[in-house]
């Protein structure tokens, strides 16, 4: 590729390389993330557990189905009307699971509203695999498995 001229000066053209990247998941893998307690958060929360997904060779449809979960857990935690407090998320994988324990720090005296459970209940819990929310410290975890073939 023959060189640019810009301003009187020779500029090389950048030759573009081209690599693919294969997602490499180790035996186990944990992530730990502290969030604002702000449902704006919600975006690297989801990203971050569609990434170990992807890794863990989940189809687009579990990773779709897993964003949406996290999706519910923020609005759940985080949404309006909720007490204020940073959200802390520890994701751990092993093997085909996915696994989730989200929290939120806060010193509100009263627990999780049971609108709120009821409403993921019925919007995700069929998306996982497992879940146990604990109201009085604004705690959920869950996991997914990777289907098998």
């Amino acid at each position: 590729m023959p060189p640019r001229s810009r301003g009187g000066r020779t500029v090389p053209r950048a030759r573009a390389h081209h690599e693919r990247l294969t997602p490499v998941a180790r035996d186990d893998d944990q992530v730990q993330l502290e969030l604002p307690g702000s449902p704006e958060y919600g975006r690297v929360a989801r990203i971050a557990a569609a990434h170990l997904a992807l890794r863990r060779g989940f189809s687009l449809n579990e990773i779709d189905d897993l964003r949406l979960v996290i999706d519910e857990l923020v609005v759940m935690l985080l949404g309006p009307g909720m007490p204020v407090g940073r959200l802390d998320i520890t994701y751990t994988v092993e093997g085909d699971e996915v696994a989730v324990d989200a929290r939120v720090l806060t010193d509100a005296d009263v627990p999780l509203p049971v609108d709120r459970i009821d409403r993921f209940a019925e919007l995700v819990g069929e998306l996982v695999d497992a879940y146990d929310i604990d109201p009085a410290s604004y705690r959920i975890k869950l996991s997914k498995r990777k289907a098998t073939a």
